[in-house]
């Protein structure tokens, strides 16, 4: 007895990845395309923090010169 669509969803999904080569491939594929698309977006964000964080340090810089020579 089937207790939920999902179930039977997931055990058809299961049990074709275990008898199809092909579709194993298949799966390995988008996994490796799905994977290689996150670390291209982890990649950009870490260059556009990268690139504020010189803007924000170029503008503090003009803002408050850190070489203002000795303070009395």
């Amino acid at each position: 007895m089937i207790k939920s669509r999902v179930g039977l969803l997931l055990g058809g999904a299961a049990l074709l990845l275990a008898l199809s080569p092909e579709a194993r491939r298949t799966v390995r594929r988008w996994a490796v395309k799905g994977t290689e698309g996150v670390l291209d977006m982890t990649d950009m964000a870490k260059s556009a923090g990268a690139a504020v964080q010189r803007r924000f340090s170029a503008s503090a810089e003009t803002i408050i010169p850190s070489d203002r020579g000795p303070q009395h």
